[in-house]
């Protein structure tokens, strides 16, 4: 972890300067929005409640305020009011003449418009304001409309205007106008998450198409060009190098010519205008990310910190055991270290309370590595005479995790693991289990013989499902059916069942053999 963070902070040392020295000269840039609804609008819901949606015009200015990168361009919205086509066309008109004014006045500034409305039919002074628009410099972007075939709209269609519809790299989108006057295409589809009507701890996705969004990304990208270059581009280069930053779309429709250049490439764009920009964004993200690794792992450092802090102050095999719970395989030699500074007892405490980490807890596994197999039979046979242990989880534990430990305990069962009468079943259930993860030879032939001994009903019913795992290979078959029908005769309906289930497997097993 040390050496994780050392990295870190060189390479973030080696990105800072690299992030200072890419930063771009800002050049000023103007986009105007002429749209409808530049704030939520309310609407009904799937309930009786009213939900406030985004506005179409907001959608769209926010697309270019992600688009633009880190561009400091000015967006102004221009709105038009409701009252029908031809109101609208008058707003549109109104509009572009104060566009016209602004561009005259500010001749330093590139200025760039987004129209995405759609209009069937043209208008002389919209047409007139436009071609001023585009002698001044003003880059005019607008949506070729949403008819689904060959007609686009106005002012996409004045010749004056970039006209961009929807498209993926596959296909046209199926509501996009397209044709001859279309320049290129752009992804039209926009998703935003807006709280729940019924919870607002919950996001819904809220998803909208067309190529009114589809407009907005390449005056975004425009924006982050002219910020970084000014005016030393002039209109008529920048829109042959948006045409140009394109690839083919598999339609037949781009084939013929009706879908403009094909699908537009940001990030081509960029890499070829303004590198500085598009290495500096990417600079930026680095930094970021590097940035948020170093706090993770600073985080992770000063837990670490604070953890073998906890185990300089224990003293009491319990109290290690407390600690150990949460530890990770990079804590055990402090561990260890605190350990061989434990009375035997305290050390053995410890071990029998390891018992219940889980499996995937290091700690357990790197402690019985490491201990002898002395130590091991000494805790088992303590840990063996409880009777809340689960002798079977016991096993488990030793024949996955240490199974090497496992195969040399087995030929000592017998002899170290005798426990008294009244633990002698939990010693039985050890030993079956142990064997059944190590040895199902061994398991086989111990649980026939438990099998035999009648025991108590929790040792028979391990030795009939043991036996259901192994395999009656090997054992007589007379005597096996003669011990299962004497179960069976004792009356338990839990070994019955198991009984029954294991003679049916014996005698298919001896037919067909």
């Amino acid at each position: 972890m040390k050496k994780g963070m050392v990295l870190l902070l060189l390479s973030l040392f080696l990105l800072l300067p690299l992030y200072l020295l890419t930063t771009p000269e800002e050049h000023p840039v103007s986009i105007f929005v002429i749209d409808s609804d530049f704030r939520p609008v309310p609407a009904r819901g799937s309930g009786r409640t009213l939900q406030a949606f985004p506005g179409h015009g907001q959608l769209v200015r926010d697309i270019i305020a992600d688009t633009k990168g880190r561009a400091k361009a000015d967006i102004y919205t221009l709105e038009i009011s409701a009252g029908g086509p031809e109101r609208n066309r008058v707003n549109v008109i109104n509009h572009l003449r104060d566009i016209k004014n602004y561009a005259i006045s500010e001749e330093d500034t590139r200025v760039l418009v987004n129209i995405s409305l759609a209009f069937s039919v043209a208008e002389e002074e919209e047409k007139s304001l436009l071609r001023d628009l585009k002698e001044l410099g003003v880059i005019v972007v607008a949506a070729a409309g949403n008819s689904g075939d060959e007609q686009v709209f106005y002012p996409a269609k004045y010749d004056s205007v970039l006209a961009v519809t929807a498209a993926t790299s596959r296909r046209v989108a199926p509501y996009a106008s397209y044709g001859e006057q279309v320049d290129l295409a752009a992804s039209g589809d926009i998703t935003r998450y807006l709280p729940s009507e019924f919870s607002s701890y919950s996001l819904n996705p809220y998803r909208s198409t067309g190529t009114s969004f589809a407009a907005p990304r390449v005056v975004g990208a425009i924006a982050e060009v002219a910020a970084a270059r000014g005016l030393e581009l002039s209109s008529e280069q920048l829109i042959a190098e948006v045409r140009s930053a394109t690839t083919s779309i598999d339609d037949y429709l781009f084939e013929e010519g009706l879908l403009g250049s094909g699908l537009f490439r940001r990030e081509q764009f960029l890499r070829s205008l303004a590198p500085a920009n598009y290495w500096h964004t990417r600079l930026f993200y680095l930094l970021l990310l590097n940035g948020a690794l170093l706090l993770f792992f600073a985080g992770k450092y000063l837990q670490d910190y604070r953890y073998l802090k906890s185990l300089e102050k224990i003293d009491k095999g319990r109290e290690l055991f407390q600690v150990a719970k949460k530890a990770k395989a990079r804590h055990w030699p402090h561990i260890q270290s605190n350990l061989a500074d434990f009375s035997q007892e305290e050390k053995l405490q410890f071990a029998q309370r390891s018992f219940s980490l889980p499996l995937e807890n290091k700690v357990w596994t790197n402690f019985w590595q490491q201990e002898t197999e002395e130590f091991l039979v000494l805790t088992l046979q303590q840990l063996l005479s409880k009777n809340e242990v689960d002798p079977e989880r016991i096993a488990e534990k030793i024949g996955r995790a240490i199974p090497d430990k496992g195969e040399k305990l087995i030929p000592r069962l017998e002899k170290d693991l005798e426990l008294t009468e009244d633990f002698r079943g939990i010693n039985s259930r050890f030993k079956l289990a142990l064997y059944l993860e190590i040895d199902r030879e061994k398991a086989r032939e111990f649980a026939f013989t438990l099998l035999q001994e009648r025991q108590q009903v929790w040792i028979v019913y391990y030795a009939l499902y043991t036996l259901q795992e192994t395999g009656t290979q090997g054992l007589p078959e007379e005597e096996l059916l003669s011990v299962i029908e004497k179960i069976k005769n004792r009356g338990e309906v839990l070994l019955k069942q198991e009984a029954s289930r294991l003679e049916k497997m014996v005698r298919t097993d001896y037919c067909c053999h």
